[in-house]
């Protein structure tokens, strides 16, 4: 089987054997290999460029999430808690966490105490 070197354009049985002897083709394969590098290297700055882009959103986003939650937390301590919501410690009792109770719960000890006339203490 013959072959064509790439350089010179003749035919060879060898091709292997004439490439090393052949200018032409050392010359073509230099720059083939020289381009493949540079193209390596290209590929490689935009990878690590778009990583760094990548990390930097990231951080980006991570301050963002941290600086939404600072405020949030700060308003939440601003803003007075109900009474229902508040520990037993705050109030000055236990340090266990007060029971909350429904709208409806509310609604039935209310009147319990209108029908007892006052409090559940008046008996």
């Amino acid at each position: 089987m013959v072959h064509q070197c790439e350089g010179c354009g003749r035919d060879f049985k060898y091709l292997t054997r004439h490439r090393a002897k052949c200018a032409d083709a050392r010359d073509l394969l230099a720059g083939g290999i020289k381009r493949h590098l540079e193209e390596d290297e290209r590929r490689l700055a935009l990878r690590t460029a778009k990583k760094k882009e990548w990390q930097a959103r990231k951080k980006a986003e991570i301050a963002e999430r941290k600086t939404r939650e600072q405020a949030k937390r700060a308003q939440l301590e601003a803003e007075p808690r109900p009474d229902s919501v508040r520990t037993n410690s705050e109030r000055g009792g236990h340090h266990t966490l007060a029971v909350r109770r429904s709208a409806g719960q509310q609604r039935d000890e209310e009147r319990e105490d209108r029908r007892d006339g006052g409090g559940r203490d008046s008996t």
